[in-house]
């Protein structure tokens, strides 16, 4: 394995960390564009609603934590940067594994959207 940047050994496995991350950029950017802006809705819809029944109503009992102990606004910006954050980290460990994930967060904020603006 040619070592284009920073690795790290995982179960006695070389894995390319920046080199997956970049791939996964080259190639699902439609699929990264599409996370950005279903995170962003995601972030819209919960404040949508949190205005509206309140910080009891979010099913996510860490976004709803954050909100409590760091106010709504900053505990959701938190909460979804997390989100994010855990995408690049699992793209970033494994091509396959990790742009599966990518569509499966895609596919979780498009249903918390659903959700958000179904009350």
């Amino acid at each position: 394995m040619v070592n284009t940047g920073f690795t790290m050994k995982i179960l006695g496995r070389e894995v390319e960390l920046e080199h997956n991350l970049r791939f996964s950029l080259r190639h699902h950017r439609l699929g990264w564009l599409v996370l950005l802006v279903t995170i962003f809705l995601d972030y819209k819809t919960t404040l949508m609603f949190i205005a509206e029944l309140g910080i009891g109503a979010e099913g996510n009992w860490l976004i709803s934590w954050l909100m409590v102990s760091l106010g709504v606004v900053t505990g959701l910006i938190i909460g979804k940067s997390l989100q994010f954050i855990a995408v690049v980290i699992f793209v970033s460990m494994d091509r396959r594994i990790g742009n599966l994930l990518l569509l499966l967060v895609i596919a979780l904020n498009c249903w918390a959207v659903v959700i958000n603006t179904s009350g």
